[in-house]
């Protein structure tokens, strides 16, 4: 009884997807469009296919990333002379933990001037 049902309600959008419209004209010229034939007063002056267009799914969005700084992706080995050169990385890293821990202290009631001054920290520290 339950796959009887399920067939009738995956048939029933096929069913309505197909449509026509009709243009229909009566005695005084006076002009209706409906879906249904036209009445036997009316005289009928065409008729036309009136199927929707399928609807388009939402295209991805790239997520949003605060910090977009292509150095701060780039991390030196460990061992080469260049690790202990760069302090950036320190101040960098030390921002990116200042704005975690604030965010896990105020929780959801952040607003968009907090989050804005935390990330706005950490990509001057990482630049």
């Amino acid at each position: 009884m339950i796959r009887m049902i399920t067939l009738l309600l995956l048939a029933c959008p096929a069913a309505v997807a197909a449509q026509q419209l009709h243009k229909c004209v009566d005695a005084r010229g006076h002009a209706s469009y409906q879906s249904a034939p036209c009445e036997a007063n009316q005289q009928q002056a065409w008729v036309r296919d009136a199927t929707p267009e399928p609807v388009q799914p939402p295209q991805a969005t790239v997520p949003y990333r605060a910090n977009r700084s292509p150095r701060a992706a780039r991390v030196p080995a460990r061992g080469s002379a260049a690790a202990s050169l760069p302090i950036a990385s320190s101040a960098c890293e030390a921002a990116r933990q200042r704005r975690e821990s604030t965010l896990k202290t105020v929780g959801l009631k952040r607003d968009f001037a907090l989050l804005r001054r935390l990330d706005d920290a950490v990509w001057n520290a990482c630049k």
